[in-house]
């Protein structure tokens, strides 16, 4: 009986579990893993006596119904089989007792490895909050390196964004230069091409030439032949005068016995130019040309009266005086100054910038426990086995109970003990899982920890090329604001020299003023009064002439009974000029100023003119009458 019951504890269908589960993962692997130290080998011992101890109380517990059945049948049994039972019965309670006695030690020592279990339970578990903390912590931790890494991003793009600019405005700043540089570079070609025909017309007034629109004309005081004549203007860089039209004619008409460039030299008859154009406008007198006397060439007639008819031909060697032209205004027109400066702004901040994003989505789903297979360990699962057994003697000794009811509270303290396993094994499981996604968001971190540094160091180089960009950008502010400064003086020196051409072209020398160092003047044809000499000089901008020291007196000497701008009209005897200055250095012709009265003026001679008398430029000045009709010559500085 007693190995019946030992085989059907054995063969269970919970202990076949146990068994077979031992065989795969042993106890003491599990306990190792759980941080509790290795049970000793005398456990499978234990159990084993415990299924003995449990296997002999069932059998006296069975003896023990079966001996009061044969009691209660066989009532006609002698004493002397009371007595050997009731011997027997004493007997197997001592047994009983002393087989309690053990199983209380050995409940005991059950009860203890229960409770270890239950402190491995707690341990567990405050490794699972901890390890749960720790994901918590690297899940903050994680969130905030997003949040850098895309203000890092954020900052990496609003750079790009600068640098782009920057390069924009550099290359903005760079074509303006260019076109300031050119600009300036023809300005300056402008000035110097404008410097050099003032120049030019500097000299040639300086050396006696007349100017009229749109010509330099210089008469000569020496006589030559024709050929010689023209010889003379094409060294000066002119040639003999060409008539275009009568205004120009007209001009010429008070220059007597002068060669003007015309001649039949090539083709007799054919008269051309020396330029080559053949003759269109014709102002030949009468009867001119006759060719008498090999006359091949023109001049213009003393005895011409009538400018449409001045032309005379003579010979070719005759001695004349001449007159030479040189196209400067001409030449000059082309000289305009165009200023030209555009700038464009444009900036393109569009720059699509690569976001080294990390789209990593991983769900921390609530820990469900999942049940660790049932491979305990060999010795785990005898110890069960063993609980069981005691807890079911226990009840069977007590209460003595019927065989069903030991079955019964075995399998609830099979089901309590299993309940704790499995729940060991979710925590177990639990911990894995939080221990697997610990490590994953480690990776992760350290990967974004590798990116944070790859943006730092990129953003430390674009702002090092920002630096240099910034520099560049203002050494070339700086070269732009000293190239915009000469650019503007330039223009301002371009303004002023182009104001004195204009004033020199348009108001005076077209108006047949002559230039002379710092002053230009203007010699009268008509004949006036002083005082209507004077105000006609103011009402163009000037006033009758100052002689300010013995060169201009020399100048104006061969200027005969013309006007200049001295008088004592204020006080007699004291010599004025019209700018309120006294006269210091004068010219008087001898017996000069003898203020003549003269009967019919109440005044006597009181403004001074320059005597045609006077065969020494020092000795020429003579008092006049101021109401004498004189020409006179206006002055004005430039």
């Amino acid at each position: 009986m007693a190995e019946d019951i030992l085989v059907d504890v054995d063969n269970s269908e919970e202990g076949r579990s146990y068994w077979d589960q031992g065989d795969k993962i042993s106890t003491s692997k599990i306990f190792n893993k759980m941080g509790i130290g290795r049970h000793s080998k005398k456990g499978f011992k234990l159990a084993t006596a415990c299924l003995g101890v449990l296997c002999v109380i069932l059998l006296i517990v069975i003896i023990s119904h079966k001996s009061h059945n044969n009691c209660n049948n066989d009532n006609s049994d002698g004493t002397f089989q009371r007595l050997t039972a009731d011997n027997n019965v004493t007997h197997n309670t001592v047994q009983s007792e002393t087989i309690y006695s053990n199983l209380n030690k050995q409940m005991n020592l059950l009860l203890t490895s229960h409770n270890i279990l239950i402190q491995e339970k707690s341990l567990i578990l405050t490794r699972y909050n901890n390890l749960t903390d720790d994901r918590n912590l690297l899940q903050i931790s994680y969130n905030d390196l997003i949040l850098q890494k895309s203000q890092l991003n954020s900052n990496y793009t609003n750079l790009s964004r600068e640098k782009s600019d920057l390069q924009t405005s550099n290359a903005m700043l760079s074509d303006e230069k260019a076109q300031l540089q050119a600009s300036y570079n023809n300005l300056t070609r402008e000035r110097d091409n404008l410097q050099t025909l003032l120049t030019k017309l500097d000299s040639r007034l300086a050396d006696g030439w007349i100017a009229r629109k749109p010509s330099l004309y210089k008469v000569s005081s020496e006589k030559r032949s024709w050929q010689e004549s023209r010889d003379s203007c094409l060294n000066m860089g002119a040639d003999l005068i060409v008539v275009n039209d009568i205004e120009e004619q007209k001009f010429l008409l008070p220059y007597k016995n002068v060669w003007i460039g015309l001649s039949d030299t090539d083709n007799e008859g054919v008269w051309k130019w020396v330029d080559g154009t053949p003759l269109t406008i014709k102002y030949w007198a009468p009867g001119e040309p006759n060719n008498a006397g090999n006359e091949d060439c023109a001049e213009i007639s003393s005895n011409a009266a009538n400018p449409m008819k001045a032309w005379n031909d003579v010979p070719c060697y005759s001695s004349f005086q001449y007159i030479c032209e040189d196209h400067f205004f001409s030449q000059s027109k082309g000289y305009k100054m165009e200023m030209t400066e555009a700038i464009v702004e444009k900036i393109d901040d569009e720059e699509n910038n690569k976001d080294f994003e990390i789209h990593t989505s991983k769900t921390f789903n609530k820990m469900s426990i999942s049940s660790i297979s049932k491979e305990g360990s060999y010795k785990l699962a005898t110890v069960c086995l063993a609980v069981m057994c005691v807890i079911l003697l226990v009840a069977i000794i007590l209460f003595k109970s019927h065989s069903s009811n030991n079955t019964s509270d075995g399998t609830f303290q099979q089901q309590t003990l299993d309940n704790l396993t499995h729940e060991i094994v979710q925590l177990q499981s639990r911990y894995n899982n939080l221990t697997r996604d610990r490590d994953l968001i480690q990776t992760l971190y350290n990967n974004l920890t590798l990116q944070k540094s790859q943006l730092e160091d990129t953003f430390n180089n674009m702002t090092k090329e920002k630096e240099i960009l910034q520099n560049i950008y203002g050494h070339l502010n700086t070269e732009k604001s000293q190239l915009q400064s000469s650019y503007n003086n330039l223009t301002r020196e371009r303004d002023e020299l182009q104001s004195l051409r204009d004033k020199l072209v348009s108001r005076r020398i077209m108006d047949k003023w002559i230039r002379r160092k710092t002053s230009l003047y203007k010699i009268s044809v008509a004949k006036k009064s002083w005082s209507e000499s004077r105000q006609i000089c103011l009402k163009m901008g000037a006033d009758l002439v100052i002689v300010n020291d013995e060169d201009e007196q020399q100048f104006l000497a061969s200027y005969k009974n013309h006007w200049i701008g001295l008088s004592d009209t204020e006080e007699e005897g004291v010599w004025k000029w019209v700018d309120g200055t006294v006269l210091t250095n004068p010219y008087w012709a001898p017996g000069e100023p003898n203020d003549v009265d003269d009967a019919d003026e109440e005044d006597g001679e009181d403004c001074a003119e320059i005597s045609s008398d006077a065969t020494e430029f020092s000795k020429a000045w003579n008092d006049m009458l101021c109401s004498t009709r004189f020409q006179y010559i206006c002055e004005d500085h430039i």
